[in-house]
């Protein structure tokens, strides 16, 4: 079954309710997702019939909050917008600590993040509030989980369960192995856990380099994750893909990558300028892609940027791990030109 990925402008809250519907997230019980995934459909959890008693469906939203820097992070517009697409049911905001999202003061390392846990824990509060992110929850009754603080209280699930899950999802046929850190078995939130079936949401900005696939290192609970990109960066894409076997092996995860106010485009002679490098930011730019194979989505939004796919290594481990193509479908090239057009010009 070829993997679908939609690409649409929306302007509009109805715009964004019409891309969740047609990505078959709507419904709430990740038949959706079932249909999209076909062969490679999540075993762990077998949807059953509806009943007038069913639970409350729960969705999932895991945001791009690594930095507090322009177009970077899904701001409170963004979460706004789709939080108000998802149909009627509980909302779970999902994000780790990040000692990149800070307003400055201090300069937190891999050896020195524990003993800053109450300072990064007071930028994680002024950043919710200063972008009015946490007006947005309270709007929508959003629930925040912070996995790092699940992670140092020792609310994790066991991990055996978690090695289990991923062996029945991708154990067979898989041409490489779907988790080699297996330290990452242990740092799910039992919280988390408990809601496994439920439908994962990856929400990506449109931004150079750093899609749904890898919105999910977030999820590492580490608030400095230095030490999974490797010296020279070696590890990264390993390391996303651990991560993501995980959550895709106990959830639903869907693609939804944005660029619907801002997108940032990563260029020499950049008008913002941070340590990782310079970049533009585009306006206004309406664009939505989302996906189930995220690693076709993925590649659909390298080509938006004029990359090639498998320059990024956690979309050649991906595809080699999810057995998804790091291609953009034929019929998709015509329309991802336009807007390549839009978006670097």
């Amino acid at each position: 079954m070829a993997a679908r990925v939609i690409v649409a402008e929306v302007r509009s809250p109805r715009d964004m309710v019409r891309v969740i519907r047609e990505l078959g997230v709507a419904d709430g019980t990740g038949r959706g997702a079932r249909a999209a995934l076909g062969a490679r459909a999540d075993p762990v959890v077998q949807a059953g019939p509806e009943t007038p008693d069913a639970p409350e469906p729960t969705f999932l939203v895991k945001p791009a909050w690594f930095s507090p820097h322009r177009a970077n992070f899904t701001g409170a517009r963004e979460l706004d917008l789709v939080l108000g697409a998802l149909p009627p049911g509980r909302r779970i905001v999902v994000e780790g600590h990040s000692g990149g999202r800070n307003y400055g003061g201090r300069e937190i390392t891999p050896d020195n993040a524990d003993e800053n846990r109450e300072w990064i824990r007071e930028q994680d509060r002024l950043f919710l509030e200063r972008t009015g992110i946490a007006r947005v929850l309270e709007r929508h009754r959003a629930e925040y989980l912070n996995v790092t603080e699940e992670v140092w209280a020792g609310r994790v699930a066991p991990a055996e369960e978690i090695r289990d899950a991923v062996e029945r999802a991708f154990g067979r046929g898989a041409q490489e192995t779907p988790v080699h850190d297996e330290s990452l078995f242990g740092v799910v939130p039992q919280r988390l856990f408990e809601l496994r079936g439920s439908v994962l949401v990856s929400l990506a900005k449109l931004k150079t380099g750093s899609w749904s696939l890898k919105n999910l290192f977030g999820l590492i609970p580490d608030p400095m994750r230095l030490r999974w990109h490797g010296e020279r960066g070696e590890l990264l894409g390993r390391s996303v893909t651990d991560i993501a076997s995980i959550y895709r092996a106990l959830f639903r995860v869907v693609g939804l990558v944005e660029g619907v106010y801002e997108s940032a485009v990563y260029r020499e002679g950049g008008r913002h300028r941070i340590v990782w490098g310079r970049y533009d930011v585009v306006e206004e730019l309406g664009l939505v892609l989302g996906g189930w194979d995220l690693v076709t989505l993925d590649s659909c939004c390298a080509e938006l940027f004029g990359e090639d796919a498998r320059g990024r290594s956690f979309l050649r481990i991906g595809e080699a791990v999810f057995g998804e193509a790091a291609r953009v479908p034929p019929e998709l090239e015509a329309v991802l030109s336009r807007w390549r057009e839009r978006l670097l010009s």
